[in-house]
């Protein structure tokens, strides 16, 4: 470094194996995909919002592998706070809003604990002991202290499950209480959330401990390589069931073109029922 100069060394750092980087360029795309899809059908809800969010957020830790310092350090700095954008995706899934103050205080918490443990836990993490020398330097490294950060890893374990658990619980909650189309549209989420709850788990458990298990090129390609594939289902199930929607909005459309004038409401409930795909008597719990 020179006086009254800024010298840019470039560093050179251990590449991403390829899964990773294949998996992460399609989820990232598939949120975004997703959220302008959601901006086209529902431009007045927040899903469209929610989505892209958390495109952008899974995608901004790829920083981490530029070869320079700063962006490093934003790169890893931020690689937590997507999965607290997809809670609170989760949580306001299918109309784009959370339902009571208590899930909003569940998603501050959610960032509130993400952001805040990372940020603390990069003032203890020395990149050299992971990556080699190669690495760039953490701009915000105080003290390269394992002991710290191990400390800090215990403690990361029980709050993230704790979260992770909480969440969970709300959107079989939702499932419960919900009735007509809200309930049919969140049975796509009720089985992706354990899957993707229990990948969020194992990562936590990985990331903060020294088990042996976790420590071989397989078990990290498997982690973060291919169980997070999982995560391109969410994005794909929305798309799909908007291209239902609109296929369905068309047939009640014609259906009621066809309809004779004059035509008795018995008639009228049963062509809504053959457009819909459901039994008469069940037509009015579809369309709430």
């Amino acid at each position: 470094v020179v006086t009254g100069q800024i010298v840019v060394t470039y560093v050179p750092g251990p590449p991403p194996p390829l899964i990773g980087t294949i998996t992460q360029s399609l989820v990232g795309l598939s949120f975004l995909a997703a959220g302008i899809a959601a901006w086209l059908r529902w431009p007045a809800s927040r899903l469209g919002l929610l989505f892209t969010i958390t495109g952008y957020l899974w995608l901004l830790p790829n920083l981490g592998h530029l070869p320079y310092a700063l962006p490093f350090t934003i790169g890893n700095l931020t690689a937590p706070v997507y999965g607290a954008a997809l809670a609170n995706l989760a949580l306001a899934w299918p109309t784009g809003r959370l339902r009571s103050r208590f899930e909003v205080g569940v998603v501050v918490a959610n960032y509130a604990w993400n952001i805040g443990q990372s940020f603390i836990s990069m003032f203890f993490w020395n990149p050299r002991t992971n990556c080699g020398p190669g690495c760039p330097a953490n701009l915000l490294m105080i003290d390269g202290s394992r002991s710290a950060e191990n400390v800090l890893g215990l403690i990361s374990i029980p709050v993230g499950l704790a979260l992770t658990v909480t969440v969970l619980a709300l959107i079989v909650r939702h499932w419960r209480t919900a009735r007509g189309w809200t309930r049919r549209a969140m049975v796509p989420l009720l089985w992706i959330a354990p899957a993707i709850c229990a990948l969020s788990a194992v990562q936590t458990v990985a990331e903060n401990t020294s088990l042996p298990l976790f420590a071989s090129t397989t078990a990290g390609n498997l982690l973060y390589g291919y169980l997070p594939l999982i995560l391109l289902a969410g994005p794909a199930l929305f798309v799909a069931s908007t291209l239902l929607a609109r296929t369905a909005r068309g047939a009640v459309g014609t259906a009621i073109v066809d309809m004779e004038t004059g035509a008795p409401p018995g008639q009228l409930r049963d062509a809504l029922a053959r457009a819909l795909g459901v039994k008469p008597m069940n037509l009015m719990e579809t369309i709430r």
